[in-house]
């Protein structure tokens, strides 16, 4: 059965998703501002507890973002990114959680240049995957948290920039994978 992505493009960068539940509070970025993924972590245990992530500016500034979501999780990971590197795959799961009355996302896991990390949590319920065209890096995060976290989306945009990008809307019919 196909699956309808909708994938909104901006001048500068597009957003893939959000994938998850409708608990929690909103949470987001100035996209806009954000050129550069640095780090993120992930505390986990049967599920993605919460999420921080870090990412530079047009002027080099590196903003700390989050933790959204709650403080527990027995397992955390930290994945910094070298100065070449960057994530080119965000892919998971969602569903339901015995303790949450929404969705929640159960896995998560990130694939970069240079690298996979993850899954992350428990390998069960609804996946989801983002895997973006060569010269495009995934730059931030959105979500919805409280507890956990129950909704997430990317921002992404393409590794050289061209600001005369006119804004586009559009979505895509895919096959699920």
């Amino acid at each position: 059965m196909p699956t309808t992505i909708k994938v909104v493009i901006y001048r500068t960068f597009v957003t893939y998703g959000p994938w998850g539940g409708n608990g929690g509070t909103a949470h987001d970025i100035r996209a806009a501002s954000s050129l550069r993924l640095k780090s993120v972590t992930i505390p986990y245990g049967d599920i993605i507890d919460s999420l921080t992530f870090s990412y530079s500016d047009h002027s080099g500034h590196v903003h700390r973002v989050g933790p959204w979501g709650g403080t527990g999780g027995a397992n955390k990971y930290t994945i910094n990114l070298d100065p070449t590197d960057f994530v080119k795959e965000i892919s998971g799961k969602f569903g339901p959680y015995p303790l949450s009355r929404s969705n929640v996302i159960t896995s998560l896991k990130l694939v970069t240049h240079e690298d996979t990390y993850g899954p992350f949590g428990f390998v069960e319920g609804t996946p989801f995957c983002a895997t973006l065209e060569s010269g495009w890096a995934i730059v931030g995060f959105f979500a919805r948290a409280e507890r956990y976290v129950h909704k997430i989306g990317v921002y992404a945009r393409p590794l050289t920039l061209d600001a005369q990008e006119p804004a586009v809307n559009s979505e895509l019919e895919r096959g699920q994978e």
